[in-house]
């Protein structure tokens, strides 16, 4: 089965199977929402499990991470 990013909003690169979108800031609280559009192709078998993770990271220019547990989902 072929599976990949079709489109993404606000700046999103698609790049080996990846899509990445720029730096920016975000304040403690604030949340920022992307999408994304991702062709999985026809009648993948109903055992089939698409995954879809987000991580985040932290350039450090204000101090370190104050919970890196939180970077993924």
């Amino acid at each position: 089965m072929r599976r990949f990013a079709r489109s993404a909003t606000d700046g999103g690169a698609k790049a080996n199977g990846t899509v990445a979108w720029p730096a920016f800031d975000l304040d403690p609280g604030q949340s920022r929402t992307f999408g994304l559009v991702a062709d999985v192709g026809a009648n993948p078998a109903t055992s089939t499990i698409v995954h879809n993770v987000a991580a985040v990271t932290d350039d450090g220019s204000h101090g370190p991470d104050s919970d890196p547990s939180n970077n993924e989902g």
